[in-house]
């Protein structure tokens, strides 16, 4: 009888132990699962901080401009001279996105 008892008990510790491996794994795997997840929603949120970024570099040089010629006098809208505003802004503005579609076909390639 004694015997038998000593078997019982270690079917039921080889029976714990194999349920507390599984659990172990499960919880690496749900963890695993998590991170995956969660990189997921990272990358999405940087996507969207990207395409603002872009927006943000596209109107910078209209702005960086307006503010050097302060565009309370002969450069402001419907003035003589507004078409110099538009002379700067494009070219710079050009420039300013030649430069990021350059950044990004390089960093592309790495």
């Amino acid at each position: 009888m004694v015997d038998t008892l000593e078997k019982d008990f270690e079917f039921v510790a080889n029976l714990l132990q194999r349920n507390a491996e599984r659990v172990a794994r499960n919880i690496n795997l749900l963890t695993a699962l998590i991170s995956v997840e969660e990189s997921r929603v990272g990358i999405a949120k940087s996507k969207s901080l990207e395409a603002l970024t872009v927006a943000a570099t596209v109107f910078l040089p209209f702005t960086l401009v307006a503010s050097i010629m302060s565009m309370n006098g002969a450069f402001a809208p419907g003035q003589a001279k507004h078409w110099v505003f538009w002379a700067f802004s494009i070219p710079i503005s050009l420039v300013v996105v030649t430069f990021h579609l350059i950044y990004r076909k390089v960093g592309s390639v790495k």
